[in-house]
């Protein structure tokens, strides 16, 4: 599952970052492609966009719930894992479906076997996954650990480039030139891959889990938090206005 940060204030910039790293990252594979300039700057504006308003709905609509849990990583994985893992594949002919349909049958392989470990005892009114637990008479979710300390989420992304621009630098000195796409192609796809594997799938397995725990007029299911959330969203004018009433 995806959780929202206990401090709203780090959950605030989220679509102004999303618009950015997006952006970024597609118009760089647009452009690795060879497309002309115009299409370029189309599809890195409406991936921007579409980045921006979902994390924009996520930040003062959403209920970080079952919903929650099948849209976000789908949008994450289409919106900002594969531009970077299709970054170079125009270097490698022939490589770029190949890719598509790896990374995608990797991410619904790891969603569906989270989904399995996602056990629910019959008659119980609790039960722990991977990262939370769910109540199933209370209808919510809550994280089962806390988060790591000491690193925010704009600070990580930041380490995670300044690591890689020093370790193509260390590779590049090493490896013969021909050979750095190929090399960078595999670093790229094993970094999505991680994501899909880890909490892209994990989320995803969780949400059909959730959305198979709920029956015909019954509830979705929604973070222990949300009440607080929406005490914090509705101290802004948009936050009044989109915050759901529910919580």
């Amino acid at each position: 599952m995806l959780f929202p940060p206990d401090d709203f204030a780090k959950l605030k910039p989220l679509p102004w970052l999303a618009a950015g790293l997006v952006g970024f990252g597609v118009a760089l594979m647009l452009h690795a492609f060879g497309l002309d300039g115009n299409t370029v700057r189309v599809g890195t504006l409406a991936a921007a966009c579409i980045a921006g308003v979902l994390s924009a709905v996520a930040v003062w609509r959403s209920t970080w719930g079952t919903l929650h849990a099948l849209v976000s990583p789908l949008a994450i994985f289409i919106l900002f894992g594969l531009p970077w893992a299709l970054l170079l594949a125009p270097a490698i002919p022939g490589s770029a479906s190949w890719i598509l349909l790896l990374q995608a049958l990797l991410l619904l392989l790891a969603a569906f076997a989270h989904a399995r470990a996602a056990h629910v005892a019959p008659g119980a009114n609790t039960c722990g996954w991977t990262g939370c637990e769910v109540h199933l008479g209370k209808r919510i979710v809550r994280r089962s650990q806390a988060p790591r300390p000491g690193m925010t989420w704009a600070v990580q992304p930041a380490a995670i480039g300044a690591c890689a621009v020093v370790l193509y630098q260390v590779i590049s000195r090493m490896w013969a030139a021909e050979h750095l796409p190929l090399l960078g192609l595999m670093v790229a796809n094993a970094l999505v891959a991680c994501l899909s594997v880890g909490p892209l799938g994990r989320s995803l397995g969780h949400g059909f889990r959730l959305q198979r725990l709920t029956g015909p007029g019954q509830m979705p299911f929604v973070t222990e938090r949300l009440p607080q959330l929406n005490q914090e969203r509705r101290r802004f004018a948009v936050g009044r206005w989109l915050s759901p009433r529910q919580g």
